[in-house]
């Protein structure tokens, strides 16, 4: 996850947040409907990852946005990511964390947990 902290798509703050650009490429490419339509594989990929707490969910969604794009999302819609991330000069490795934010959002908010209860499980911040 060291590679998010020079994102353009999220935040670096915790609870991690999608950015005005994370928030445009959601809604043009449709992720939210996107997991909608692969909720079941896409939940089950979480779940094997045995999420214990709200960072825990965190971290698994993270990690299952890139195994959604290999293994979950269809030719066109893999298509249609590459299209447009292509077409904005983008690496295809900014747009995973959008979906996984938006997989940890549906899931947090299916087990109705609070998105800021986040930090009360995320490992302490390191000083120097």
């Amino acid at each position: 996850m060291l590679y998010q902290a020079h994102l353009k798509t999220i935040g670096s703050a915790s609870p991690v947040k999608l950015t005005p650009l994370g928030q445009e490429i959601a809604t043009t490419l449709r992720v939210e409907q996107k997991i909608v339509d692969h909720l079941d594989a896409i939940k089950a990929k979480v779940e094997a990852k045995n999420p214990q707490n709200p960072y825990d969910i965190q971290v698994a969604a993270m990690t299952v946005a890139r195994e959604c794009f290999d293994g979950i999302f269809t030719e066109a819609e893999k298509s249609e990511v590459k299209a447009y991330a292509f077409a904005k000069g983008m690496n295809l490795l900014e747009i995973y964390p959008v979906i996984g934010i938006e997989v940890r959002n549906r899931i947090l908010k299916e087990r109705d947990i609070a998105l800021d209860t986040i930090d009360q499980f995320a490992p302490p911040k390191r000083t120097a």
